[in-house]
C-alpha cells in the first residue's frame, strides 16, 4: 500500500472529530491512503498508524471512520489492536528501555481523554502489557 502523508487540516472528517474528541495540532488521523500528521512521526507511531489503514481496508474507509466515531467498543477494539501491534514491533528490537517507555505512552495515549475516555490507565496496562 502506498501510503501519503498530509498535513491535519486536510483530514476529511476534522470537524466531526473535533466535535467529539480534544483534537490538538499533535493529533493523529488515518483515511483510506493518507496519513494526516503535522509532525513527523517515530517509527512505531507510523506502524500504529498503518494498522489503522489496514483496518480500514479491511470494511472500508468511511465505514470505519463512522464506526469510530459512534462506538466506545468499536473504538477501544481498534485501538487496542493498532497499540499492541505497535508495542509487538518495539518488542521485537529486543530494546527493553525503549518498549517500557513506549507501554507507557501507549498506555497514558489510550486512557486519555483524546479517545472518549474509553479504558482507564490500569486496564490499559493489564490488556498491553
Amino acid at each position: 500500500m502506498d501510503v501519503k502523508i498530509e498535513i491535519q487540516r486536510n483530514f476529511p472528517f476534522l470537524k466531526e472529530y473535533k466535535e467529539q474528541f480534544p483534537i490538538t495540532e499533535g493529533t493523529i488521523f488515518v483515511y483510506k491512503d493518507t496519513i494526516y500528521t503535522n509532525n513527523e512521526l517515530p517509527y512505531d507511531v507510523m506502524l500504529h498508524e498503518f494498522k489503522h489503514l489496514q483496518q480500514q481496508a479491511k470494511i472500508g474507509a468511511k465505514k470505519w471512520i463512522r464506526q469510530y466515531l459512534k462506538s466506545n467498543k468499536f473504538r477501544l477494539e481498534q485501538e487496542l489492536d493498532a497499540y499492541k501491534f505497535q508495542l509487538s514491533k518495539v518488542k521485537e528490537t529486543g530494546d527493553k528501555d525503549e518498549y517500557a517507555h513506549i507501554l507507557i505512552e501507549c498506555c497514558q495515549n489510550i486512557s486519555s481523554d483524546l479517545y472518549g475516555g474509553i479504558i482507564t490507565y490500569q486496564e490499559a496496562i493489564k490488556l498491553l502489557k
